[in-house]
């Protein structure tokens, strides 16, 4: 999927101009090198980076960081170099240095013949959803170790028992086989039962 424009009107380009300044998602519009010539208010929002300190540079070269996955990367890359949409996630880095998610949808953008005029990113803070997510993660694995330390004790305890109650059962059969008289006898039959 690609964005062509139409012949636009002047209302037409207002309207779109008021959509990228009050959306709360990031805008990057890159040439098609992939170097920034435009963001929206967003993007400052969100990265605390003005137009100024990231045009002429590629968005990765910005905010990409040490937690950033490689393979996303490259996926990022690849769908630039043959001219692809791509939708991905990724951990990126605000100017003061933070870590944040973010979700990137991504278009080349063409003139009205086809051709490769850029690409649009639209990238949403999703690092709230992704902290939700771990949190999960994170209790999903605690109840699995609890509930394995729990049948770990359920068999600890069943050996810790079972072995005297199998030594007294021993027992109570030899002492049945001695002469006992009737009372003794029928402790020795409830023992056993």
């Amino acid at each position: 999927m690609s964005y062509v424009p139409n012949e636009n009107t002047d209302t037409h380009n207002t309207r779109l101009a008021m959509v990228a300044k009050y959306t709360h998602n990031a805008i990057v519009i890159t040439d098609p090198e992939g170097l920034v010539e435009w963001v929206n208010d967003g993007f400052t929002r969100i990265t605390g980076y003005i137009l100024e300190e990231v045009i002429g540079k590629t968005p990765g070269s910005v905010l990409q960081g040490p937690e950033s996955d490689p393979k996303v990367i490259e996926q990022i890359r690849q769908a630039l170099k043959f001219e692809k949409s791509f939708d991905v996630e990724l951990i990126n880095y605000t100017k003061g240095g933070y870590p944040y998610w973010i979700r990137i949808e991504g278009v080349p953008l063409r003139d009205s013949n086809g051709r490769l005029t850029g690409f649009m990113a639209i990238e949403s803070d999703v690092t709230s959803r992704k902290q939700y997510e771990d949190m999960l993660i994170r209790a999903k694995k605690a109840a699995e170790a609890a509930n394995e330390a729990k049948i770990q004790f359920l068999n600890n305890i069943s050996h810790e028992l079972r072995t005297p109650l199998n030594g007294i059962l021993g027992l109570g059969t030899l002492l049945k086989s001695t002469t006992l008289d009737s009372e003794q006898n029928d402790y020795i039959s409830d023992i056993l039962s």
